[in-house]
Parts: C-alpha cells; sequence; structure tokens
C-alpha cells in the first residue's frame, strides 16, 4: 500500500487482516494520523513499515509481481507483491453548494438516509455526503436511494405520485415483489 495520513493507517489495518504481508509505503520519516491508529499497525506483525519511499516501477507479465520503490536518497528496492493498494485519500470540493446545504464538521453534506439535504431540492449520496461508510457500494446505494428520492420530488411537483419503494404486481391471486 502507498498512501498518505489515515487512509492508509486505515487501509492498513483493514488488509492486515487478510494478507499474509503488507508494506506500508509512504513519502515522510513518519506515520501520519491517529496515534492510535499508528500504534495498531506498529504492533502488526505482518506489516512493513516502508519511510521515505515512493514508487518508482511496476511489473509482471499478467497481473503485478513486483514493484520498484525509490526512498529520498534514490536508493532502489524491489518488492515482490500480489497487488497495490494506492489510499492518497480525497477532498470533495463542496464551494459550490456550501451555501445552499448544511455542511457538517467533517465537511460533509448532511443527508437523511433518502438521500436529502436540508435544501428541499438537493439530494446527495456517497462520498460528499454524511454517510458513515466511504465505500463504493455504499455510495452506490446512496446513489440509487437519492436518485430515486430525487425523482420522487420531481413528480410530486408535477402533481404525480412518484414511486414506492416496494414494487409489486399482482396478477390474478399472485402477488410479485420486485
Amino acid at each position: 500500500m502507498i498512501g498518505v495520513g489515515s487512509y492508509l493507517l486505515e487501509s492498513g489495518i483493514l488488509l492486515s487482516r487478510m494478507a499474509s504481508k503488507i508494506y506500508l509505503i509512504y513519502k515522510g520519516g513518519a506515520l501520519g494520523g491517529d496515534k492510535e491508529m499508528i500504534a495498531a499497525i506498529e504492533k502488526k506483525k505482518n506489516i512493513e513499515l516502508i519511510p521515505q519511499s515512493s514508487v518508482k516501477a511496476l511489473s509482471g507479465t499478467n497481473n503485478l509481481q513486483s514493484i520498484t520503490l525509490v526512498d529520498n536518497s534514490g536508493q532502489e528496492k524491489v518488492v515482490n507483491v500480489d497487488g497495490l493498494f494506492i489510499e492518497m485519500g480525497s477532498k470533495i470540493n463542496l464551494d459550490f453548494i456550501k451555501q445552499l446545504v448544511k455542511i457538517n464538521s467533517k465537511s460533509e453534506i448532511e443527508t437523511t438516509p433518502d438521500g436529502k439535504t436540508s435544501h428541499p431540492a438537493i439530494f446527495a449520496a456517497g462520498d460528499a455526503s454524511s454517510i458513515p461508510y466511504k465505500q463504493i457500494v455504499a455510495a452506490c446505494s446512496g446513489g440509487a436511494t437519492a436518485g430515486l428520492s430525487a425523482f420522487n420530488y420531481v413528480e410530486k411537483l408535477k402533481g404525480k405520485p412518484g414511486v414506492r419503494a416496494d414494487w409489486k404486481k399482482t396478477i390474478g391471486d399472485t402477488v410479485f415483489h420486485y
């Protein structure tokens, strides 16, 4: 894994539960982030810290087999790996909307479980929202939910009922849920 701060630490801890060996590669001389997470990382027997380094090259035939690292002095080191995770984090630009919706102390758009914000016509999902887990599957689910909520909002503006959360159709005496 290569990255910075809490993103690198959290992913390192998570992957250390599944992988036999993890290399944490970072440019600085010390790990950055939460002190408790740093302590947890330092206790893990299957994590090797590689400070003051960056990835120079990736090698492999049909899949990744090794990476070439270069440290701050220019010294190179080849490490055999099965994969590479990049955990650089992200900063979501909410400048265009922060005057319209409530933004919490973590710089996230405050949302309800159905994607509604403090503005009745603005819906949000994914990493920009206040969902607790910043994972693609959670973002996709939130996107679908917020999309349906937005659709219902527009339909109601037109005087239509919108869609229901549980879709069903009755044919004869049988009810089909889909």
